[in-house]
């Protein structure tokens, strides 16, 4: 899609060539990363699970699900 649009400035498409993850109710546990080339859509609550480690690269789009 192309930038220039109206549903792209106001942030309801993701960057050209982003992946979409969508991330359901989960624990995260472990070391895991969120990279820049995706955009994450949190469906229902996220959680890291104490001592774990949620690294978000600098740049990455998160949105939360309207519904």
């Amino acid at each position: 899609m192309d930038r220039w649009t109206a549903l792209y400035e106001y942030g309801y498409t993701p960057a050209v060539g982003a992946n979409i993850v969508n991330v359901f109710n989960t624990a995260i546990s472990g070391n895991v990363t969120w990279y820049r080339t995706n955009t994450y859509i949190l469906k229902e609550m996220v959680f890291v699970e104490n001592g774990e480690t949620l690294t978000i690269e600098a740049g990455t789009v998160i949105k939360g699900d309207a519904n």
